[in-house]
């Protein structure tokens, strides 16, 4: 999870918004609608709420640096 913050930070370090959350997500191998592109999974259809296992959020610190909580 080390590389998260930094990814924020890049994709969403000027945007107006002050929380992120990631989802980790469960898929069944066989899924259709999972497509691997190298070793990133991308999903083809909105995704179905019953398959997230955690909700993490995240903020800005006071240094406008995104952080994920201990």
């Amino acid at each position: 999870m080390s590389l998260i913050p930094f990814y924020a930070e890049a994709l969403y370090k000027d945007k107006e918004i002050d929380t992120l959350f990631l989802l980790k997500v469960t898929f069944s191998d066989d899924d259709a609608n999972l497509r691997w592109i190298g070793d990133n999974p991308d999903y083809y259809v909105g995704l179905d709420l019953s398959m997230v296992e955690e909700k993490i959020q995240f903020t800005l610190d006071e240094n406008n640096q995104w952080v994920l909580p201990e």
